[in-house]
């Protein structure tokens, strides 16, 4: 018996259309993807305090398909979908009533559209549903745009990577509940960085959040209070190749934060009163 080679098939392909591909172009690539997990010392969601004792572990992954090439003003269309996930072992991993399920206290599924505007900016839509899977909170859906400047060259080498997010509540409101009002949040944020050798990264995130609207409520007991200013966190990061792990994984990355976080008045009462909290961080990484 005999059986067809890959040389064979190439060496008929020439034949037919006159000239065989190189042998060492490989296959364009229909998606990529990127996947992780993440450990924090608390975690808060825009300032909002979900869980700060016990292990948190935040398990993710993203997949994305291009959909038109770099050319025009408006370019390199790509479509991701992903999953972003918080397991606890603290308070919060007991559940709502009835929960069937209690570590698994978060699981977000999203939806995104990405794409270039001329040589600088940056644009992605986004639509986002976030549950509870052990039935802590309501599910809430949310829309949100960001724009994001390239200036690298600018103050720094890799510039200060100006941005801006927009999110509008389109179904419950992730921070007072389902009593609560849907919300309008908005955030502005700078993440120059710095390279530390040949495989080291440092960043240095600054992040600012506001309510535009019936977003960092409270209830006082005589009434839901807005509050316009959310939060600001000052990031370091620290990125770095994980050389340990065997070449048939795939590369990793591994990662380190700091970061420092002050707080509005309503979000400060929500915490406890606390109004400044220091959040550490490490994580895996991969992209295929």
């Amino acid at each position: 018996m005999r059986f067809i080679t890959c040389a064979a098939i190439l060496s008929l392909s020439s034949s037919l259309i006159g000239q065989a591909p190189p042998a060492s172009q490989e296959p364009e690539t229909v998606f990529s993807g990127s996947l992780g997990v993440d450990f924090t010392s608390q975690y808060f969601f825009r300032a909002i305090q979900q869980e700060n004792q016990g292990a948190i572990v935040q398990p993710w992954y993203e997949l994305s398909i291009p959909l038109s090439g770099s050319e025009g003003l408006l370019h390199d269309f790509t479509l991701t979908v992903g999953s972003w996930n918080s397991l606890h072992d603290g308070p919060t991993s007991s559940g709502g009533p009835g929960a069937t399920t209690t570590m698994w206290y978060e699981s977000d599924a999203y939806a995104g559209l990405s794409f270039g505007i001329g040589e600088k900016l940056a644009a992605n839509v986004v639509y986002t549903a976030y549950s509870s899977p052990n039935g802590t909170w309501s599910t809430v859906q949310e829309v949100s745009g960001s724009l994001g400047f390239d200036d690298t060259g600018f103050v720094f080498d890799s510039g200060l990577q100006p941005s801006v997010v927009l999110a509008f509540e389109t179904d419950g409101s992730m921070e007072t509940g389902p009593t609560g009002n849907e919300g309008i949040y908005g955030q502005i944020g700078i993440e120059p960085s710095f390279p530390l050798g040949s495989d080291v990264t440092l960043s240095v995130p600054l992040t600012a959040g506001f309510g535009l609207g019936d977003y960092y409520e409270f209830n006082f007991g005589a009434g839901f209070v807005d509050d316009s200013f959310g939060f600001v966190d000052v990031g370091v990061n620290l990125s770095m190749p994980l050389g340990c792990m065997p070449s048939r994984l795939g590369a990793w990355d591994a990662s380190f934060g700091l970061h420092y976080l002050t707080m509005g008045d309503n979000m400060e009462a929500l915490n406890g009163g606390d109004a400044d909290e220091f959040i550490f961080s490490f994580g895996l990484s991969t992209s295929f």
